[in-house]
């Protein structure tokens, strides 16, 4: 799929999703139910999670389960505790100084169960990178983080409820950018310290009407401290704190075969203490947040006896919103999204089935767009209108060895697109100045070969993201193809296991891509081939399973960049042992 992350280079580095052209803020992230979206930026950074700790991930090209809408896809992600018992215990080292010692305990009784993680990491993280012909050493990458979290839950015969509690510190230099006349770094360094609790009640009201209800609180801590003053020319230095509650409630009920849900969601989130470049000529000095958010969808499916139809499914939903914002960029919206939608399995062919889409609805700007925007033009920034839809099919074991192939094609437009352009100071201020279309298809196929162990999957993405109407006379970018967003994508694994070996060889096909909006020849990032493998071996000792595990990251020391002036690392090895008791 047409789903890839962006990132600034480096373990410590930050990394947003971004799907079919749309940027990070586009794409919604649910933690247990809880949206997690940063009210700054509006995306998530992927590198806060703790992977041994999450039990579940999953991601909706269009709505979630629970029925939000999100033209930039849904990553859901979550804890609830399994079935496992024991505790798993992994080291990690890399070749560029890190160390990293994890740990995850379960307890499981009747229907009680207990998760128990902690993370301790550090770095220098000075790895390789070429620029100009030359084999250089990134400055000022390091990082450190301490995580830990409990997860309980208990399960009784109508209802379950579960609690989740975290806590996050993470400190890294801000490596800065990389050009001919400046390799070193600024020196500035950031802080992350937060918490987040999350409880969610699931459970049945009466036969056949289901309840699901979820709350969170959110704290976090940042900072930022310049000594050079390269960022904030006042104080060097930058804290700010986020205050932020969730609660989503929802019911589902069965009427004569229609699958109904509706729910209703409220968001109250304050972010104090604000500094930027500019801070000192602004009064305001924090942003508040109001949401209240009504969630509503159905589903109905036909079954056929006979007939060119097997089964034939409808389904629809809307999201409305009641939005407020105080402090920087204050104001009220409104918005609604929409998305309605039709999947059928014919009755020739069972292992065949059809979908297609219509959606539509609208973005609010996040805090950084409002800020930089009321700068100069307070009030005029307005939320993204986009409208599109999607269509594709599934086939089932198509022939042998073919486990099943995907292909898909869409098509959104949005009016009002939000984008960055020079301002009379030199910096990039945010405008509603251009509608966008992005359009492109993807297509993917696994394959295996029973009782060998060898499979392989494959994704090739095709997208055209253009900018469809010019600002004045003299914009270059009318027709061009949106910054950092490649037209080509090929995503390939090839996997083998035999008896206690398991070969896993990854391959990412990346095409070209621009960094300035005319599409200038010569601000351009160039297209790369990246190959990761990974070698891992299982062996039991003395009744405790042991796994040892060795990556290679760009195998082929490939020089690349996702973003302009932000190498990528060269080779990098990584080893692990995990051992579970």
């Amino acid at each position: 799929m047409s789903l890839f992350v962006k990132e600034y280079g480096g373990a410590g580095s930050l990394k947003q999703i971004s799907y079919r052209g749309l940027s990070p803020e586009n794409s919604l992230v649910l933690f247990n139910g809880i949206r997690v979206n940063d009210i700054k930026t509006g995306g998530f950074d992927l590198s806060m999670l703790s992977l041994g700790d999450l039990a579940f991930a999953g991601f909706s090209s269009l709505v979630s389960d629970e029925g939000y809408i999100s033209p930039g896809g849904v990553l859901s992600v979550g804890t609830t505790p399994s079935g496992e018992q024991g505790l798993t215990l992994t080291e990690r080292i890399d070749d560029g100084g890190l160390f990293s010692f994890s740990g995850t305990g379960k307890v499981r009784k009747g229907g009680f169960s207990l998760t128990v993680s902690g993370e301790r990491v550090w770095s220098p993280n000075r790895f390789n990178y070429e620029f100009e012909g030359k084999v250089r050493e990134r400055e000022n990458a390091h990082f450190n983080r301490t995580f830990a979290s409990v997860a309980a839950g208990h399960a009784f015969s109508d209802f379950s409820i579960d609690l989740y509690s975290s806590y996050t510190f993470f400190n890294s230099g801000v490596p800065g950018f990389v050009v001919s006349n400046n390799t070193s770094s600024s020196g500035a360094t950031s802080r992350v310290e937060g918490t987040l609790n999350i409880v969610r009640f699931r459970g049945k009201v009466s036969a056949g009407i289901g309840v699901e209800v979820a709350a969170g609180y959110n704290h976090q801590k940042t900072g930022l401290d310049d000594p050079n003053t390269a960022w904030y020319h006042v104080n060097g230095a930058d804290r700010s704190t986020l205050n932020s509650f969730s609660l989503n409630t929802s019911f589902g009920v069965s009427v004569s075969g229609i699958d109904l849900a509706i729910g209703y969601g409220f968001e109250k989130g304050e972010l104090s203490d604000i500094k930027t470049v500019l801070s000192n000529q602004r009064r305001e000095s924090f942003v508040n947040r109001v949401i209240h958010r009504f969630v509503a969808k159905g589903y109905k499916n036909f079954d056929f006896e006979s007939g060119l139809v097997k089964s034939m499914g409808f389904h629809a939903g809307v999201n409305a919103d009641i939005f407020e914002q105080k402090g920087i960029g204050s104001r009220s919206e409104n918005p609604v999204a929409w998305s309605a939608g039709i999947g059928l399995v014919p009755g020739f062919f069972d292992r065949l089935e059809i979908k297609g889409n219509l959606f539509s609805g609208k973005r609010v700007p996040t805090y950084n767009e409002y800020y930089y925007s009321s700068l100069f033009f307070a009030g005029e920034l307005d939320p993204e209108q986009f409208n599109g839809f999607e269509a594709g099919f599934v086939v089932k074991r198509p022939m042998v060895f073919l486990d099943e192939v995907r292909l898909s094609f869409y098509s959104i437009s949005t009016t009002d697109k939000i984008i960055w352009v020079p301002s009379m100071i030199g910096l990039q201020i945010p405008r509603n100045v251009s509608k966008v279309r992005s359009q492109g298809f993807d297509i993917s196929a696994a394959a295996s070969i029973p009782g060998s162990g060898l499979s392989f999957a494959s994704t090739y993405s095709w997208l055209d993201a253009s900018n469809i109407s010019p600002f004045g006379s003299a914009d270059g970018s009318n027709g061009k193809q949106l910054v950092y967003t490649p037209g080509e994508r090929i995503n390939s694994s090839l996997r083998w296991k035999y008896e206690d070996f398991r070969v896993i060889l990854e391959h990412r096909f990346t095409g070209v891509s621009y960094f300035t909006s005319d599409n200038d020849p010569r601000n351009f990032l160039g297209s790369h081939n990246v190959f990761d493998l990974h070698l891992s071996w299982f062996v039991s000792l003395m009744k405790v399973e042991n796994t040892l595990t060795v990556s290679i990251f760009n195998l082929f020391n490939e020089n690349f960049k996702i973003i302009q002036s932000y190498p990528m690392p060269l080779r990098t090895v990584v080893v692990s042992l995990t051992t579970k008791l």
